[in-house]
């Protein structure tokens, strides 16, 4: 005698792992959908499952049919208006769904005893609902560390421009990062103020100031050498506040011109304010500056 299946289980469980698996897509990916959208979808992928046991709608079990329902109940979901959109979700859905089904075989391999091979395939039977609890656990935590890490990169390089700054016929190029917490502003001109890693500047700077910074003279010695330098007419003092700094100081200077370049596009700053920091600004040496919003108009 065969195995027998209840339809109204296997309607439930489906159901419930369709829902799991959007939610956590919703909250991960922070989009926006209404809860009967997500349940209405969750019934579609749940009851397309009974087709498997209808020998005359086996062809929707194919690898495409299989493909275009799961899009089908993604747009049910999230109603997403463009294509890129819909390959977006559809991508880190799969994502998603394979770390929690790989995540319970795993649970299940590990700690299940017997295991049947038959070819040289391992047969996984009487998998219970510890497995798939603690495997999903699991599996929230791979997708969240994961998301967070993309989300992490991919809006750094979207947010990333190259800037030549120019001063006294000299130039040198550097990545800034576009930082909406940087509002620093010459509190004479009342210009926004662009912070730089002085080390990334050395191009432009005179021999004097060029092998202090090299040598890693202390800040106040580098100032004191600006002071008295050719650049004295350009400087400007630039008060800040931050974590652990509450009236902190940093030594600016007024260069000749800023070329801004993003997404093949060309923007020049006239006179812009390049304040010095004498720590890399990023720790993985990918930036070496911090702009701000407004530069990009």
């Amino acid at each position: 005698m065969g195995d027998v299946v209840y339809i109204d289980v296997l309607l439930l469980e489906n159901f419930f792992m369709n829902y799991l698996l959007i939610y956590l897509l919703k909250r991960l990916c922070k989009y926006k959908t209404k809860e009967w959208k997500m349940i209405l979808a969750s019934l579609f992928g749940a009851f397309y499952v009974i087709f498997i046991f209808y020998p005359d709608f086996q062809f929707l079990y194919c690898l495409l049919m299989k493909f275009l329902m799961s899009i089908i109940m993604l747009i049910i979901a999230f109603t997403p208006r463009k294509i890129r959109d819909i390959l977006k979700i559809v991508i880190l859905f799969y994502i998603e769904a394979f770390i929690i089904g790989g995540s319970i075989l795993a649970i299940f391999y590990l700690t299940y005893k017997e295991i049947d091979i038959a070819s040289g395939t391992f047969l996984l039977t009487n998998i219970s609902s510890n497995y798939i609890i603690i495997g999903i656990l699991i599996a929230i935590i791979l997708v969240k560390i994961g998301f967070d890490y993309l989300e992490n990169f991919y809006g750094t390089e979207k947010n990333k421009i190259e800037i030549q700054i120019i001063l006294d016929n000299k130039r040198c190029s550097i990545t800034a990062l576009i930082d909406t917490g940087n509002t620093l502003k010459d509190p004479v001109t009342n210009v926004p103020v662009i912070v730089v890693y002085q080390k990334s500047l050395l191009d432009i700077f005179p021999d004097e100031l060029k092998k202090c910074i090299a040598d890693d003279y202390d800040y106040e010695s580098i100032t004191k050498i600006i002071i008295s330098s050719q650049l004295k007419s350009r400087i400007r003092i630039i008060p800040y506040r931050a974590l652990g700094t509450e009236n902190g100081i940093l030594i600016a200077i007024r260069a000749d011109m800023a070329i801004v370049k993003y997404k093949n596009k060309c923007n020049v700053i006239e006179e812009p304010i390049i304040a010095l920091y004498n720590k890399p600004i990023s720790v993985y040496g990918d930036y070496q500056a911090l702009a701000y919003p407004e530069i990009l108009k």
